[in-house]
Parts: structure tokens; C-alpha cells; sequence
């Protein structure tokens, strides 16, 4: 029981080092994405009719190839994510330093009045 809660903190640490703060929506697209590729693949794969033999000898060399390739840098293009979002980050915590938020809020009001007085 008390090895369990001890565990718990610690996870949530990991957790938040892995989550991306301002680009998450990148990573969901890419998932996204990637799950309507790999849809597409098998339907057409399962249609392929009299090429179905080619075809799994064409993706078992893809396989063969790519899988240590693949294996070797899956992680490098989310530490490439983790960086742009930590250099967003950085961007937007200057931009407050210099800016008040209270002044960011007027402009916001300001400019969304002025365009509902134009759209008039």
C-alpha cells in the first residue's frame, strides 16, 4: 500500500516532462493522422486482389528495412516536439515579461469591439 503511494508522484513528474505544454495538438494530428493512413493501407491491402502475394512481399522488405531505422530514431522527432514546445514556451513567458497581461487583455477587448463596429 505505502509502496503504491510512493509511486504516484513520481509518475505524475514523468507524466508532465512528457507533455507537451502548447504544441499537443501537433501530436494529436500526427496520431491522427497516422491512424488514417494505416486504415487506408489495410483497405487497400485487403482489396488488392490478384497483387496480394506482391504486396506482402513488398511490405515484408519495408518491414525488414525501415524497422531499425524506425527503432533508432522514433523518439528523436517528439524530443524535436519537446524542444520547439519548450522554445514556444520560453517566447511566450519573455512576451509577458515585457507585455502586462492586463494591456494584452485591453488590446483584446479593443480589437475585437473595433471589428464588431466594422462588420456593422
Amino acid at each position: 500500500m505505502a509502496d503504491t503511494e510512493a509511486k504516484q508522484p513520481t509518475e505524475t513528474i514523468q507524466d508532465d516532462e512528457n507533455r507537451l505544454k502548447y504544441l499537443d495538438f501537433v501530436l494529436v494530428a500526427a496520431i491522427y493522422v497516422i491512424i488514417c493512413f494505416s486504415i487506408l493501407y489495410e483497405y487497400a491491402k485487403k482489396n488488392s486482389g490478384p497483387l496480394k502475394p506482391r504486396v506482402q512481399i513488398v511490405e515484408g522488405t519495408v518491414k525488414t528495412v525501415i524497422g531499425p531505422v524506425y527503432e533508432k530514431f522514433h523518439d528523436i522527432l517528439f524530443e524535436l516536439l519537446k524542444f520547439i514546445d519548450c522554445k514556444v514556451d520560453d517566447s511566450i513567458n519573455e512576451l509577458d515579461r515585457h507585455v502586462p497581461v492586463n494591456e494584452l487583455r485591453t488590446y483584446g477587448v479593443i480589437s475585437f469591439a473595433t471589428a464588431h463596429i466594422q462588420l456593422e
